[in-house]
């Protein structure tokens, strides 16, 4: 049996607060657009858009920042 893999559980809470943070920086990436813009995005574009966009742009930076451990630092966009 093979011990050194992580459990299940602590892999699944693990991918839960990836997720929660990657949504939590496509809202901040929604909010410094509306500053940028000076009113809210979405008069402007879908939530889908705006959340594509972050995607296209910053996910792979993201999942480098989350996967070497520097969550405890904040991401930058």
């Amino acid at each position: 049996m093979l011990t050194n893999l992580p459990d299940k559980a602590s892999c699944l809470c693990d991918l839960q607060d990836c997720i929660k943070a990657q949504i939590a920086e496509m809202e901040r990436f929604k909010w410094l657009l509306g500053e940028r813009l000076g009113h809210d995005p979405l008069q402007d574009r879908t939530l889908n858009e705006i959340y594509c966009e972050w995607i296209q742009k910053y996910s792979a930076s993201f999942r480098t920042w989350w996967e070497d451990g520097r969550h405890t630092q904040a991401f930058s966009v």
